[in-house]
């Protein structure tokens, strides 16, 4: 469902993806570049500005909860990068999301660059207060909160610990959280959730199992020097969304990501060769 909502293409190649029970309400989507995707999954967002370039991907899950209060989020994708957040996260109002520095830095000595882009990585049942800056290389794991008016950089936010600060830093461990609304609540409900009678989103590590946002980012890249990568993308995310479901604790999920896209990629290898067979 769109309401006064907006979007502008520049470029050619862009694609933006609704599923089915997606929700845009005074919104705006800005493409200015070549070949990037926007995929928004069963999300209803409010008050947001996505501003994305060439190249670059933004892929926002099922059941995301963005705050209507306040100045919106602004997420501005550059350079190449990619913006991924999972599933079932809340996210609160006047927050500011950016994948690069609107210039440039080069050591004296070496006059090398040293402040590249990276993308910004954000796991599932993410809990993140008001007034949050996201900077670029930022990767906040599943279970986790960032407190309000944090400064979120370049750096990893493990699974079901509380981070706040600027810098953002972590502040307590071994927590995990639950999204009941309590504004309203009358006393009996109060003394009803003193504890909780579940232990659903507590996550855990697995090395053998998770691969790291590097990985997922070589994944992309070598999906991004293909011909139609925003296309292929684009099915590949679609997959992901049809066989998510909202977390509840375990392992991360980028995982399944991977393998989702591996196995496309072989999938048009196939379809490729059957391509030049039939020409030769």
């Amino acid at each position: 469902m769109l309401q006064n909502f907006q979007i502008t293409f520049e470029g050619n190649g862009n694609i933006l993806f609704l599923a089915p029970k997606s929700i845009l309400k005074n919104t705006k989507i800005n493409f200015y570049g070549n070949n990037a995707l926007v995929f928004i999954g069963d999300s209803t967002m409010t008050r947001d500005n996505i501003e994305i370039w060439h190249e670059s991907v933004c892929y926002i899950g099922n059941a995301n909860y963005f705050n209507s209060s306040g100045s919106g989020r602004w997420f501005c994708l550059s350079e190449c990068k990619n913006l991924i957040i999972g599933n079932a996260c809340l996210i609160s109002h006047t927050l500011w999301f950016r994948l690069a520095d609107p210039h440039l830095l080069y050591d004296n000595n070496s006059y090398l660059r040293i402040n590249p882009s990276k993308s910004i990585y954000l796991g599932d049942h993410i809990w993140v207060g008001q007034e949050v800056g996201f900077l670029k290389g930022s990767f906040v794991g599943s279970g986790a909160v960032i407190g309000g008016k944090s400064l979120v950089t370049a750096k990893k936010f493990i699974s079901n610990t509380i981070n706040a600060g600027n810098p953002c830093r972590e502040i307590k461990n071994n927590i995990f959280w639950s999204g009941e609304y309590v504004h309203s609540w009358i006393y009996e409900q109060t003394q009803k959730y003193q504890k909780m009678p579940k232990d659903d989103f507590k996550y855990s590590y697995s090395c053998e199992s998770f691969l790291s946002p590097l990985a997922i980012e070589e994944k992309l890249e070598s999906l991004k020097m293909t011909k139609y990568f925003s296309y292929q993308l684009g099915e590949a995310f679609l997959k992901i969304a049809n066989h998510s479901t909202i977390p509840a604790g375990g392992i991360s999920r980028f995982f399944a990501f991977i393998q989702t896209v591996r196995k496309l990629r072989q999938n048009l290898k196939k379809k490729q060769k059957i391509q030049d067979n039939s020409y030769g």
